[in-house]
């Protein structure tokens, strides 16, 4: 053990004495850089985190801006329905009146949407409605509990009314586009959580299959899962328990999440988004709540530096679209040497800028460098592995440099990247790999005339030394990396552990209400 530890602090004075080194080589880069940084950057025009257990607003971008809620109007017509009605096994007769919105793309039951004077229970339309986004279900639910379409939505905004909601305004009980039917991700934030209390709500919204049985007008069954992508298992994240998904074409689309963190329910609205962006947003948003929660941080705030740092310790280090290892997206590699613009910390986590984007790497694999003004090759400590990066200083705009966003890619060796920041331009793109030099000693040169067998022996011990050193620094680059090894599967066992935990606790959530 003593062995190993003095070990591993020569290591470390090595590479401390490497980074102190390349300090020459390097130049120091500033820029304007605000103090803290609390925002997520998402594709939806405005989104709200919202605690749910203590009604305040976790974060926010644009949450009290009006928009077009799509089909997560749906949260509120469940809502007035579960209220207004006792008996759910009641039936329900589909009328004209109802179906005269409805075309042939609007989403409706599975296998076919219903007809006039089609019967279901209040129930089966309920579920339809939320689960699928049915919107003969909506139309029908809501002149069945209040007579009129009309008169349904005068409860819906009574109804918001009363929750607090001041920017929203109810015209339809489905959801489809009207310029007078609107809300804002706050208000969609706080109808969800009143809506989770209903009990009635509550089992409906952590439903996951659901059969309607065959009617007196369709013979088939339907069956439903929701189409909420983390509730139907196509994305993987425990601590959600309920959502809606809506889309239109003047909405975009619209998701509302709701996910329980310790004993706190946390409410996610993403409104005006995109079919591509919309649960990446989520997910960052998901991650920053898991964070909020644990206690990681508080505010989001991060430190800023506006530094040059490069890449120690690993030969590829993973690069990632929010600062957390769970539920994110590996977007980027950067090579062992490369050198990045670092613009805050927060925690075990950087922002760095990699081809023009804001992205995330962990602290553990930077080091920061001082340069001097000229790079010079020559004094540079040479190795066999690490890259020393040539760091020019240009006052004229340089091209950007080609950008790749596919999961995974990484630079190639000789590739040049460009980071334009202020004027300052760094070129890494001489990669400079040395192997270790042969010493050879000119004052001996006479002797090894005079003896070649002397100088044999001496050439030979050279060559064992080297030989030596090498198999020393690959035992101890190996001890070292064994030892990387363990912690990661110590992490990914707990992290699976976590995973079982938050399973288990999903499934016997509802038990709880």
């Amino acid at each position: 053990m003593n062995i190993y530890c003095k070990t591993h602090r020569r290591i470390v004075s090595a590479l401390l004495s490497i980074a102190l080194i390349l300090s020459i080589f390097a130049g120091g880069v500033r820029e304007a850089l605000a103090d803290t940084l609390t925002t997520v950057e998402t594709c939806a025009g405005g989104f709200v985190i919202y605690d749910a257990t203590d009604d305040k607003v976790i974060l926010g971008k644009d949450e009290d801006v009006t928009r077009y809620p799509a089909s997560i109007t749906k949260i509120m017509t469940a809502l007035i329905v579960c209220e207004q009605v006792s008996d759910m096994s009641q039936t329900l007769t589909f009328t004209d009146a109802a179906l005269a919105e409805m075309t042939s793309d609007s989403s409706h039951l599975p296998g076919a949407m219903a007809v006039s004077g089609e019967e279901m229970s209040i129930k089966d339309a309920l579920y339809g409605m939320y689960m699928v986004s049915a919107n003969e279900c909506a139309a029908q639910l809501a002149i069945t509990v209040a007579g009129s379409a009309e008169g349904f939505t005068e409860l819906m905004n009574k109804k918001a009314a009363e929750l607090g909601c001041t920017g929203t305004h109810f015209a339809n009980a489905h959801g489809l586009h009207n310029q007078d039917h609107y809300t804002t991700p706050h208000d969609m934030a706080i109808i969800f959580a009143a809506a989770l209390k209903n009990k009635a709500f509550f089992e409906m919204a952590t439903t996951y299959t659901y059969t309607i049985s065959a009617t007196n007008k369709y013979a088939g069954i339907r069956e439903m899962v929701p189409g909420h992508n983390i509730l139907n298992g196509n994305i993987y994240y425990p601590e959600v328990f309920a959502g809606k998904t809506g889309r239109t074409a003047q909405a975009g689309r619209t998701l509302a999440t709701a996910a329980k963190f310790g004993t706190h329910t946390c409410i996610i609205v993403c409104m005006q988004s995109t079919d591509d962006a919309v649960y990446n947003d989520t997910l960052r948003l998901l991650e920053y709540a898991r964070g909020y929660y644990n206690g990681l941080y508080t505010d989001m705030t991060w430190t800023a530096t506006n530094d040059l740092v490069y890449v120690v310790g690993t030969t590829s280090l993973s690069v990632r679209n929010y600062p957390s290892a769970v539920g994110t997206e590996i977007v980027d590699h950067l090579l062992y040497g490369t050198g990045v613009i670092r613009r805050a910390t927060w925690g075990e986590w950087s922002q760095v800028v990699v081809n023009d984007r804001e992205l995330y790497v962990y602290n553990d694999y930077l080091s920061t460098t001082q340069p001097a003004e000229e790079f010079d090759p020559e004094s540079a400590v040479k190795s066999t592995t690490r890259a020393i990066v040539h760091v020019e200083f240009e006052a004229e705009e340089t091209t950007a440099p080609d950008v790749t966003e596919e999961a995974g890619a990484s630079s190639e060796a000789g590739e040049t990247e460009t980071a334009k920041k202020s004027g300052v331009t760094i070129n890494v793109d001489d990669l400079l790999v040395d192997e270790n030099e042969t010493h050879t000693a000119s004052e001996n040169t006479g002797l090894i005339k005079k003896d070649f067998r002397q100088g044999a022996i001496m050439t030979i011990m050279v060559v064992c030394i080297i030989l030596m050193v090498l198999i020393a620094v690959a035992y101890f680059y190996s001890v070292i990396s064994e030892k990387k090894k363990r912690e990661r599967r110590r992490r990914e066992r707990e992290e699976r552990k976590q995973r079982e935990q938050a399973q288990a606790k999903k499934k016997n959530y509802r038990n709880h209400f």
